[in-house]
């Protein structure tokens, strides 16, 4: 079964392919380093137009410094050097918002978007992406989706969210910071299905390195 994070911003400037990359990147790294694991593997990122074909989808050149904007009938595909698989990527268009909107259209409620300082969901948020993990995935894309969604969030000053059974949906929506405290950390689990998939992915990075 596939499971996604959905990334809702609090700011309308999308940033880069590469600066999302580069940043999921660095907190994948953080986050091997955090369980004493050596491995570094660098995150690449290519843009696919989706087809009907025996071919398979078709390569779509792009620019890594545009805006990390994604049209209807394309994904971006990260994958993590030395793995098979990989996590797609897609940007999902919201309602445009207003103050008077009691909800905002939103999955949750209005209130986990805005930021103290100068931020108001309700005007700013016109995009939301998603981060999607088929089943039978390697443990670093396992890992790679949910580094890529925070940082996406992070670079937004936006939320994870995720109802699909990605991780603990009571931990959600969750600030970046909040989300990379917990996601995929046993210890932090909030059901035994998040603590048994942590400690079976921790198992499965561990394995290379034992060997």
């Amino acid at each position: 079964m596939a499971t996604t994070f959905e990334v809702y911003p609090g700011s309308a400037v999308a940033p880069s392919f590469e600066a999302v990359r580069a940043l999921g990147e660095e907190k994948l790294h953080a986050f091997l380093h955090d369980h004493d694991l050596p491995a570094r593997p660098r995150v690449t990122v290519e843009r696919y137009r989706s087809r009907i074909s025996v071919s398979g989808d078709e390569p779509v050149e792009f620019d890594v410094h545009a805006p990390f904007l994604v049209p209807h009938d394309e994904y971006a595909w990260f994958t993590v050097q030395g793995e098979s698989g990989g996590t797609d990527a897609s940007t999902h268009k919201v309602l445009m918002l207003t103050k008077q909107d009691s909800d905002l259209g939103l999955p949750f409620p209005a209130e986990h978007l805005l930021d103290g300082r100068v931020l108001d969901a309700a005007r700013t948020v016109g995009s939301c992406w998603s981060f999607r993990r088929s089943a039978g995935q390697p443990a670093l894309v396992n890992l790679l989706y949910g580094t890529l969604a925070s940082a996406l969030a992070e670079l937004t000053l936006g939320v994870v969210y995720s109802d699909d059974g990605a991780w603990d949906h009571q931990a959600f929506p969750a600030r970046p910071e909040d989300f990379d405290r917990v996601y995929l950390c046993a210890d932090a689990a909030l059901t035994s299905e998040a603590r048994a998939w942590s400690e079976l992915n921790l198992s499965l990075l561990r394995e290379p390195m034992d060997s």
